[in-house]
């Protein structure tokens, strides 16, 4: 064999061993990065006739690749890539990092790649939580609570929980921390405690915290961190036995009503939903409570209920209008309130009480966009809402792609531009 066609069955060897190891999408990106070579053709063809597969044969193999198949694999690249980036000595890098993957486990339900690389991203945010940055320990934080929503109540949540237990509690107690870094170690103890369950000691030490803390605020206070507070101990309260809630009642109705004041709207919203919660819990062992100040806390929902006032804006007002309007209806006439989610065209979530409402609203705040791809396959969400097995394939996506989209929009208009060339008659002229 000369020495031309050695060099060229050497050159084809390796790019079969580069595309046997590279995904369909990954090895396009190769193939578009490559620089074009020149092949002698008798070299070619001793080579096609030796067996040697040829570049051909790859690009047809490209379409019995199957596409759900492939994202995943660009998806677990992506993760790895991202992994790498924590490790990276610059601050922004690392940021970027974490900010990744959050995205990547916030859109999509990933359990086999939780599997693999759990030990590696516990690590990860272990790391960042201790010697980061105040953004790298918010970006960690907020990974470790959507990590816990992948795992579900397992035993690995439960280890990942133990982990990262004592730096939360020592930040959230820790007044010379930012107010933000704050609520998010708040909304990560109470989503931990959540998963595995309200009743457990450290869950009602938690929830001890939370309520030292509010305790602790005044109730003009502006700051996040009540808000998240609030929030987080709803959510807890939501697992809580409603016989459990009648003697305190009163008392936490009242240390929430002080908030309804506060001139920050999102602490207004939480101090009203956990009062709702509150009388939901309790009407439900005993349908005659109603607490000391509850004529009060029914006008002071009715004026936010009708807020017209011109020293908040316009869109303040109009939230904050809607949010008050079931919970004043709730506390006056006992009418709960009832939304909607459809997951796809088999199914669809429906909520009829505070409980499930806040549980989603908390779910939402920690996967965003994400919430509705996870409730159609993560076990754990699935099994809190009530909605049985997952779905898995057989949920068709409600909507559409963006390059379906793209191929609609164009076939639209070449059809609108063919019915107005049709209807519009060149040859005959109006004066």
């Amino acid at each position: 064999m000369s020495r031309k066609v050695r060099a060229v069955v050497s050159t084809v060897d390796l790019r079969c061993c580069w595309f046997y190891g590279l995904s369909g999408s990954a090895r396009k990106r190769l193939e578009r990065h490559q620089e074009p070579e020149e092949f002698d053709d008798e070299a070619v063809s001793v080579a096609d006739s030796a067996g040697t597969p040829s570049v051909n044969s790859f690009d047809s193999s490209d379409d019995d690749v199957d596409p759900g198949q492939e994202e995943i694999d660009d998806t677990r690249y992506r993760i790895d890539d991202f992994l790498e980036q924590t490790e990276h000595k610059s601050s922004k890098t690392r940021e970027k990092g974490v900010e990744g993957l959050c995205v990547q486990f916030c859109k999509t339900y990933l359990p086999d790649v939780m599997e693999c690389r759990k030990e590696t991203l516990l690590s990860a945010v272990l790391r960042m939580l201790k010697r980061g940055s105040d953004a790298e320990k918010m970006g960690s934080c907020r990974l470790a609570g959507v990590l816990l929503i992948q795992l579900g109540a397992s035993d690995d949540a439960e280890h990942y929980l133990e982990e990262v237990r004592p730096f939360l509690l020592s930040t959230l107690l820790d007044h010379t921390k930012s107010p933000s870094l704050r609520a998010e170690c708040a909304r990560v103890l109470a989503l931990g405690s959540f998963i595995l369950g309200a009743g457990v000691a450290s869950s009602e030490e938690v929830v001890a915290k939370f309520e030292a803390l509010l305790h602790s605020a005044s109730g003009s206070s502006s700051d996040s961190l009540v808000s998240a507070v609030m929030s987080s101990w709803s959510l807890l309260l939501t697992c809580s036995d409603p016989h459990a809630i009648i003697p305190r009642a009163s008392s936490l109705v009242g240390l929430f009503m002080k908030f309804l004041g506060s001139k920050e709207p999102a602490t207004r919203v939480s101090a009203g939903e956990a009062i709702a919660v509150i009388y939901e819990l309790a009407w439900q062992s005993d349908s005659d409570f109603y607490s000391a100040d509850h004529d009060d806390i029914v006008e002071r929902c009715k004026e936010l209920a009708t807020d017209h006032s011109h020293h908040r804006s316009k869109g303040e007002r109009k939230d904050g209008r809607a949010k008050f309007r079931p919970i004043r209806l709730y506390l006056e006439e006992g009418i709960a309130p009832e939304e909607k989610m459809v997951l796809c065209k088999q199914q669809c979530l429906k909520l009829t009480d505070w409980s499930d409402i806040k549980t989603c609203e908390f779910m939402r705040d920690v996967l965003g966009s994400g919430l509705k791809e996870h409730l159609k396959e993560n076990e754990f969400l699935r099994e809190v809402f009530s909605l049985g097995s997952s779905l898995g394939m057989d949920c068709e996506r409600s909507a559409l792609s963006k390059e379906e989209k793209k191929r609609l929009h164009a076939t639209m208009k070449t059809r609108r531009q063919m019915d107005r060339s049709g209807a519009r008659d060149k040859r005959s002229a109006v004066f």
